[in-house]
């Protein structure tokens, strides 16, 4: 990974095969996360392997107190999101929400938004710098 120009803190991946290898790790986590739910696991469980994946992915690609405040409101904004759809218009729901009632989100659903949060951003930076060039 290359120092990023745009903080002295945050990382970027160097290369677009970079920025692909991070996208198959947070799609790989994502997947775990949906397999342990297909397999019965109590939410407390999955909370916490994607809350682990998610500060280690932001410890790995971004380490700023920004980043951090990034992840944060994508993982607020994102559910509350789901929740209008959710309730306005009914085009899905989830089977066993534990958050906010009977047409809310399991409560590990925050914390995938969390996690792929500085995948998206190292990808954006990546994207950034590369256009820059150019």
């Amino acid at each position: 990974m290359a120092q990023c120009t745009c903080s002295s803190t945050a990382r970027c991946a160097s290369t677009p095969s970079a920025c692909t290898a991070l996208s198959w790790v947070v799609a790989g986590l994502l997947e775990t996360s949906a397999q342990m739910y297909a397999v019965g696991l109590p939410y407390p469980a999955i909370a916490a392997a994607l809350s682990a994946g998610g500060l280690c992915t932001w410890g790995a690609l971004d380490r700023t107190p920004q980043g951090l405040a990034l992840c944060v409101a994508c993982a607020l904004a994102a559910p509350a999101s789901e929740l209008v759809i959710i309730r306005l218009f009914g085009w899905w729901r989830y089977a066993a929400p534990d958050l906010l009632g009977p047409d809310g989100v399991p409560s590990w659903v925050p914390l995938c938004y969390f996690l792929y949060a500085p995948s998206v951003m190292n990808m954006a930076r990546w994207l950034a710098s590369r256009a820059l060039r150019e």
